[in-house]
């Protein structure tokens, strides 16, 4: 979130859009923290459900097939954010970096949806 807010400044104080790589330190932590984040959280799902075996194989099976559905998510929004720094170091002065952002903000929409 610190990476976040200190982007937001940046940016607000580059006065011009065109000036996005003034942020890049910031902007490339944000985006990093953000895949980090997807990748701790997937895998403390998927530990957490698998942990959890009962004697009912229905049970076992639900919890198998959530944890499936933790990993997708998971990998699903942890490569968006690895678009959104990969476009924004290759070109930070274009909004090429939108399109992982765009596609993160989907990704998370429907799998709190889907929750």
């Amino acid at each position: 979130m610190g990476a976040g807010v200190a982007g937001t400044v940046q940016v607000s104080r580059l006065g011009n859009f065109l000036n996005l790589g003034g942020a890049k330190t910031a902007n490339s932590l944000q985006s990093a923290a953000s895949a980090v984040c997807d990748i701790v959280i997937t895998v403390a799902l998927t530990v957490l459900l698998r942990g959890n075996n009962s004697n009912m194989e229905s049970t076992n099976m639900m919890m198998h097939k959530i944890s499936i559905y933790a990993i997708n998510r998971g990998a699903l929004t942890a490569i968006a954010a690895v678009l959104n720094l990969i476009l924004f170091l290759a070109s930070p002065d274009t909004f090429y970096f939108f399109f992982g952002l765009l596609l993160s903000s989907k990704l998370y929409m429907n799998s709190m949806l889907g929750v």
